[in-house]
């Protein structure tokens, strides 16, 4: 068995592990709080994120919606424009015929009007020499 003074120094010993113990475990505590404090700051900070989030989402979805409906609207006015086009395209293509035959006639028209003319230059030729006969014979 201990005697007196041996169980007195055994709590001193004990006692000054305590506040060893004690000492080490007042920061800790500390830093806990601390920690505390921050997964406060924290699950705050992450209400506000998802509550951000919330919003952007929305705002997604509202922009989602407003391109597809300017994606369709685009498309119709896409296909609207492609039959104007296919339209103007049977239209060039029926001018572009007419222009043709517009041009082979010019070419008829211009033979016809060489031959007229070429026509014209011998009868003149041959009215000068009638004329001139006419003249040599006192006639005129």
């Amino acid at each position: 068995m201990l005697s007196r003074a041996d169980m007195e120094d055994a709590l001193a010993k004990l006692d000054r592990r305590l506040s060893e113990v004690e000492q080490i475990l007042r920061p800790m505590a500390a830093d806990v709080s601390g920690l505390e404090m921050n997964m406060a700051a924290v699950q705050t900070d992450l209400d506000t994120l998802s509550s951000q989030v919330s919003g952007v989402q929305r705002d997604v979805a509202g922009l989602t919606h407003t391109v597809e409906t300017h994606h369709r609207e685009t498309l119709d006015r896409f296909d609207r424009l492609d039959g104007r086009f296919d339209q103007n395209q049977s239209r060039f293509d029926q001018n572009d015929s007419r222009f043709d035959r517009m041009d082979s006639r010019f070419d008829q028209n211009d033979s016809r009007f060489d031959r007229m003319e070429s026509r014209f230059d011998e009868l003149m030729a041959r009215f000068d020499q009638l004329t001139t006969r006419l003249e040599d014979r006192g006639v005129i």
